[in-house]
């Protein structure tokens, strides 16, 4: 059975497009223009996922979140801003042919703080932007609460792949930007709700399982793009070397925190993935171990 998705949006046009998009990918999709409609609709079909319209005239996309979490539901929600976001994206793509995805700004909101003011962008700018490199030079994923891409392109390349379940997107933008340009949005293209969660050590257990599916992801990419991309080797090697300085650095990190177990293992995997970092580690680690060499000269002349 496919994963039931709720919009509910009072914007016809932002619900026909997001349910089109959505159910070109695989899911079950069901609307509601406003949330009052949303609440009954989540408490008869119990949907996988609510994406909710922030602003909408009846009850907005917080105060349904708020009511759900006081009953002690805790569907997934993404909360979307409208203020134009679509139709920017759309207004680019139209036209720009060969832009095939759009990005842009996110605010993020820590889900114990007041819901964040946002502006309507009565004037934005955009430019064609280098996603892939920027992807493989930093692994760091962009906000995928503010992209739109172009249902051409999601036929060709396809859906999110099963063996990714926490990299999917990060693996997808990468073949996007294979397939065509990129723009980026200079204005607030979506909102990224955070969690508020303790520092557990589930937490820094999953960092070690966040490198590894974007490890899994790149190669994935690279597999399958290798013949394609006349940059393939430069990228590839560009993404496992700064996928490797991330684990060290997080890795020293969580020494530092004396999350010994969970440190050691990602500076174990860094070495592993980039055998220089043993003989060549990164200045911070030098910077630590002069550091922790002063401290400890330091503490021997102090007795």
């Amino acid at each position: 059975m496919n994963d039931k998705i709720l919009i509910a949006d009072d914007e016809p046009s932002n619900r026909k497009i997001l349910e089109q998009e959505l159910t070109h990918k695989g899911f079950a999709v069901d609307t509601a223009p406003g949330g009052k409609e949303a609440l009954l609709k989540i408490a008869s079909a119990s949907p996988d996922l609510v994406i909710l319209d922030y602003m909408m005239p009846d009850l907005s996309g917080f105060e349904v979140l708020k009511q759900l979490r006081k009953k002690g539901n805790d569907t997934p929600v993404i909360m979307i801003t409208a203020y134009g976001s679509i139709e920017r994206a759309v207004e680019v793509m139209d036209a720009n042919p060969d832009i095939v995805l759009t990005f842009g700004g996110v605010i993020e909101w820590h889900d114990h703080l007041p819901f964040p003011a946002i502006k309507p962008a009565q004037n934005y700018t955009w430019q064609r932007h280098d996603l892939l490199k920027q992807l493989c030079v930093t692994t760091i994923n962009i906000s995928t609460c503010t992209t739109i891409g172009r249902t051409q392109t999601q036929k060709t390349i396809g859906g999110y792949k099963a063996s990714l379940p926490h990299s999917g997107d990060l693996e997808m933008w990468l073949r996007f930007a294979a397939n065509g340009s990129v723009a980026r949005i200079d204005a607030v293209q979506g909102l990224y709700r955070k969690h508020s969660v303790a520092m557990s050590n589930a937490y820094y257990a999953d960092r070690m399982r966040d490198f590894s599916q974007a490890e899994l992801a790149f190669n994935s990419f690279f597999d399958e793009y290798q013949h394609r991309l006349p940059r393939y080797r430069g990228l590839r090697a560009a993404a496992r070397r700064a996928l490797s300085r991330r684990m060290f650095a997080r890795g020293i990190g969580l020494l530092a925190r004396t999350h010994l177990n969970d440190g050691l293992r990602l500076l174990r995997a860094s070495i592993d993935m980039d055998p220089q970092l043993r003989y060549r580690p990164p200045v911070l680690w030098v910077l630590l171990k002069v550091a922790g060499k002063a401290k400890a000269r330091f503490e021997r002349t102090s007795y």
